[in-house]
């Protein structure tokens, strides 16, 4: 039984032997053949990184660059919007009016005037028996003006508020996004 276990044993040892040796040598071309993959490898993640990381920076500066965008055409509407509507109130309240003594009187009956002038003209101007007693025409455009501003800063505050909250919002969601790849690249 012995020589049996020697004879199966003996064979065994050459047979290990032998795949020991060539062990050895896979292990010498596995372990030359890894360390070129391990630099590939870390090569690849950092290209993943930096495509990223580049993205990032492209979207960052895509956003700003459309947030200036919206501020400025924000303002050049409001600046526009001032005009027109000024000009319309001057032909609506009918400022043309001869000015007597720094004032305007504005006939309720006359045509240039219309309903909706006469509840601006009731906020700045006083209403005598049939004729409306106002400041001078300068005041009155001043007025409407600041009315209009104060109207069109308060939409542009929300606008403003809506863009900045959307910005943050698509860069953090950026940023996660990042970070799950880079830890997904370095985990894998």
């Amino acid at each position: 039984m012995q020589k049996q276990n020697e004879k199966k044993e003996l064979p065994r040892v050459k047979i290990f032997g032998a795949e020991v040796k060539r062990l050895k040598v896979k292990g010498d071309s596995a372990e030359r053949g890894m360390y070129p993959k391990a630099p590939a490898a870390v090569a690849a993640a950092l290209v993943v990184v930096v495509v990223v990381v580049v993205v990032v920076v492209v979207v960052v500066v895509v956003v700003v660059v459309v947030v200036v965008a919206a501020v400025v055409v924000i303002v050049v509407v409001i600046l526009v919007a001032v005009v027109v509507i000024v000009v319309l109130v001057m032909l609506v309240i009918g400022v043309v009016a001869v000015p007597t003594k720094g004032q305007a009187r504005f006939p309720p009956s006359s045509e240039n005037t219309s309903q909706e002038g006469l509840m601006l003209l009731k906020r700045v101007c006083i209403m005598v028996g049939d004729n409306v007693t106002c400041p001078p025409a300068e005041v009155v455009v001043v007025v409407v003006v600041v009315i209009v501003i104060v109207v069109v800063v308060r939409i542009v505050v929300v606008v403003v508020i809506v863009v900045v909250v959307v910005v943050v919002v698509v860069v953090v969601v950026v940023v996660v996004v990042v970070v799950v790849v880079v830890v997904v690249v370095v985990v894998v």
